[in-house]
């Protein structure tokens, strides 16, 4: 398991929450979120096979919002 971190802006918080669970079906629901006013933090709990699918998911999401999106991954 790995812990990643994904840094977005915070209007498009729920839009990205959205697509992963829609997409991939990989979470009953998000380990922890928040928003503020200019980004919002979303942690995840993930196991390595699923890394590669959340990346997509990513550059999927910058592509069709204009968005960039930050991900960290904790060892």
């Amino acid at each position: 398991m790995k812990v990643i971190t994904i840094i977005v802006p915070s209007n498009q918080c729920h839009l990205l929450i959205k697509e992963l669970e829609a997409d991939y079906f990989i979470f009953k629901k998000f380990d922890n979120y928040e928003i503020m006013q200019d980004f919002s933090i979303l942690l995840l709990n993930i196991y390595d096979y699923q890394y590669n699918l959340i990346e997509a998911a990513l550059k999927k999401f910058e592509m069709i919002n204009k968005q960039k999106c930050c991900l960290c991954i904790s060892k």
